[in-house]
């Protein structure tokens, strides 16, 4: 008699930057968002991509509850503000550290500034607080804030005045 050896491989499959981040309790209303703004697949399919997840946190200090609620009803607002979120490269943590006084562009902003001090991370002055999180598109990183325009954009208003007369 003979007998066969059997061996049994296990590969676990890295999760996606979507498995992650809904994953985490902290990162809820960065997942809800990711949800209602119907990007879910660049979360999923999109690869080389790094993305900077902010806590929930970083939501409930910028937004009341009910402009929160409004905005996570609202695929159009959301979507820019996901996107920006998301670099198109794939950025380890360890690479931040080359990038110090550099910019970087999300999706939907440009000049996303890196700033490296004391051995801490922060990207437009909100810092990285975990990260290098490798997943199967891309890598995660965890943000106490949100990335936002810069507030030196200027935004520039018309006004149309109507003048009626009567005789």
């Amino acid at each position: 008699t003979t007998e066969q050896e059997t061996t049994t491989t296990t590969t676990t499959e890295l999760p996606t930057l979507f498995d992650e981040i809904t994953a985490r309790a902290e990162l809820s209303i960065f997942a809800e968002a990711i949800i209602n703004s119907n990007l879910v697949s660049s979360f999923t399919v999109t690869t080389d991509i790094t993305a900077i997840a902010p806590v929930n946190e970083a939501f409930t200090s910028r937004y009341t509850p009910s402009e929160l609620d409004a905005l996570l009803a609202n695929p159009r607002e959301l979507r820019p503000l996901v996107l920006r979120h998301l670099i198109s490269d794939p950025v380890t943590y360890f690479t931040f550290f080359t990038l110090n006084g550099e910019t970087l562009d999300t999706l939907t902003v440009s000049g996303v500034v890196v700033n490296v001090e004391s051995g801490v991370i922060y990207l437009n002055g909100g810092r990285i607080i975990d990260g290098n999180y490798v997943t199967r598109n891309g890598f995660l990183h965890i943000s106490e804030a949100l990335l936002v325009p810069s507030e030196t954009t200027t935004t520039s208003t018309t006004t149309t005045t109507t003048t009626t007369t009567t005789e």
